[in-house]
């Protein structure tokens, strides 16, 4: 992820302590005989916010003082500009000179920026140093530069990056508060909510840098990026989930449940009455006692006999059938009969 490359180069960047401005304009870090001061047209370098424009070519003039007991060579003068641990600009120029024991060299370079403007913009932490043949650091001067270069440059676009996908994240982050959709145990929301934080520290410090306020020191990194990650961890435990708590066993049924219950209830009277009515209909078709006479009842007690000696033997009833009568199907002559037969039955139950 970005975020976990850019928090590695900034641990593995130089963890540099804030020094006096007398203390970078002459350092003398790895071979312990060189110490150096520098000028950019016409300011120290180290000597407060140093103006930085793309559009023309610096002067720099550096002296060099050897202490030691051996002559030192100068091959490369180094300028370059850091940022969360990543370098945004660099230039070498080879100026190469001698340094005798015990002497002072002043050497002075036109130093072309072209190109400045598409690479950075705002205050960014620089850099000026003397490197040997072997490129190894004879002496080193620390400053701030404010570079003039485009918002659209590489570093302007890193900076707007970074606040983008930290807008993204807050927004993913509130629409699961919302939705209350964040887990319920505190460290797993701390987790949630820690790369929110850490982005927005990220964010803040180039923000500050683009915006010309606080430049991305290695102090003011960790400081941002601290203050940040730690009020998204205290955000993550206000906010806390009210705990929903369980009916009792005897307790009152929710309004819900009752409506379903009464739906259910409707329900299952509805289908009675049906039932009911099926049954009403079936008694008023086979009780019929109340209604028939002795005459009617014979009649109907003899269709009967009819249908049931059709069904049981039918042979019987083809022999008994007269030869001058159409021969129909079976099948057909019982359905005619037990239409007639239901038919008789009807206009008895209809009969005053």
């Amino acid at each position: 992820m970005a975020a976990a490359a850019v928090i590695g180069g900034l641990l593995a960047g130089p963890m540099l302590p804030a020094a006096a401005q007398s203390v970078a304009q002459s350092v003398a870090q790895s071979s312990g005989v060189l110490l150096m001061q520098a000028r950019i047209d016409g300011r120290s370098f180290g000597d407060g916010r140093l103006a930085i424009d793309p559009a023309r070519t610096a002067n720099v003039v550096i002296t060099v003082s050897n202490d030691g007991a051996s002559a030192q060579r100068v091959k490369t003068v180094q300028l370059s500009g850091t940022a969360l641990g990543l370098t945004f600009f660099g230039y070498d120029t080879v100026v190469a000179f001698d340094v005798p024991a015990g002497q002072t060299v002043t050497r002075s370079f036109p130093l072309d920026l072209a190109g400045l403007e598409r690479q950075a913009t705002g205050l960014l932490p620089a850099s000026l140093r003397l490197l040997d043949p072997e490129r190894a650091v004879l002496a080193e001067a620390d400053a701030t530069a404010d570079v003039r270069g485009s918002v659209w440059s590489v570093y302007g676009m890193f900076g707007l990056a970074i606040v983008i996908a930290t807008l993204v994240a807050v927004a993913d982050l509130l629409a699961a508060l919302t939705r209350q959709r964040l887990p319920v145990d505190r460290w797993r929301r701390a987790a949630r909510f820690l790369p929110t934080g850490f982005g927005a520290g990220l964010s803040a410090v180039v923000a500050l840098s683009l915006l010309r306020l606080v430049p991305p020191t290695v102090a003011a990194e960790i400081a941002v990026i601290l203050c940040c990650t730690a009020a998204a961890l205290g955000l993550a435990q206000l906010t806390v989930y009210p705990a929903t708590e369980p009916l009792a066993a005897d307790g009152p049924i929710p309004p819900d449940d009752l409506d379903d219950t009464t739906d259910l209830g409707d329900a299952a009277d509805i289908g009675g009455d049906d039932d009911l009515t099926e049954t009403a209909d079936l008694s008023d078709l086979f009780d019929i006692s109340d209604h028939d006479g002795p005459g009617e009842r014979g009649d109907i007690d003899q269709a009967g006999d009819v249908l049931r000696t059709e069904v049981d033997h039918p042979a019987d009833v083809d022999e008994a059938r007269p030869a001058d009568q159409d021969p129909g199907g079976d099948a057909g002559e019982v359905t005619e009969r037990e239409v007639t037969t239901e038919r008789a039955i009807t206009s008895e139950r209809t009969a005053p």
